[in-house]
C-alpha cells in the first residue's frame, strides 16, 4: 500500500476531523469554499442510495416534520442553538442543523432514510421531486424556515445544494 501505516492513519485522523467539523489536517479545502468545504465533510456528499417518495408519503413526511418540529420542547432546542449560533452561517451547520437532524430523526428513519444529516439532505431532495405541489412547496419552506433563518437561507441552500 502507498504510504505505508502511518499515512493510513493519518487519513482516518483527518477523515474524523472532518466529521467532526474540523478542517483537514493540511489546511487545504479542495478548491472549495470553507462553508462548501463544511458541508461536503457534515452532510456525507459521498454516494448513498436514493430514497423517492411518493406524493402522498411526501405530504405525510412534511406534515410529521413540522408537528415535530413546532412541539415546544423541540422549539425551546432549537432557539437556544439558534441564540447560540448567532448569525453565522459555518456556526448554523455546526450547532443548529445537527439538533434539527437529531429533533427529526426518528422521522427520517421511518421513511428510510439515514437517522443524521446525510440523512436530512436526502429527505430535502426527496420532498424537492415533490416542488410543483404547492401544498408540498409551501410545507417544506415552512419547516426550513423553524431552523434556517431567512437571512442565511440562500447562503446556506447555495452551500448545501438545498434550494430555496
Amino acid at each position: 500500500s502507498q504510504g505505508g501505516p502511518h499515512a493510513k492513519q493519518q487519513e482516518q485522523e483527518q477523515e474524523q476531523e472532518a466529521r467532526e467539523g474540523g478542517t483537514r489536517a493540511d489546511g487545504g479545502t479542495g478548491g472549495q469554499s470553507d462553508a462548501e468545504t463544511m458541508a461536503a465533510n457534515m452532510f456525507g456528499a459521498g454516494p448513498g442510495t436514493p430514497v423517492n417518495l411518493t406524493l402522498q408519503q411526501a405530504k405525510d413526511a412534511v406534515d410529521e416534520m413540522s408537528a415535530c418540529l413546532n412541539k415546544p420542547e423541540n422549539v425551546a432546542l432549537l432557539d437556544q442553538a439558534k441564540a447560540t449560533a448567532g448569525e453565522d452561517a459555518m456556526q448554523y451547520m455546526i450547532v443548529v442543523l445537527p439538533v434539527a437532524c437529531n429533533i427529526l430523526a426518528p422521522i427520517l428513519q421511518k421513511y428510510g432514510f439515514s437517522p443524521d444529516q446525510g440523512g436530512a439532505m436526502m429527505m430535502l431532495q426527496a420532498l424537492k421531486q415533490h416542488d410543483a405541489d404547492d401544498e408540498i412547496r409551501a410545507k417544506a419552506k415552512e419547516m426550513k424556515s423553524k431552523f434556517i433563518p431567512e437571512q442565511l437561507a440562500a447562503m446556506l441552500a447555495m452551500s448545501m445544494g438545498m434550494g430555496n
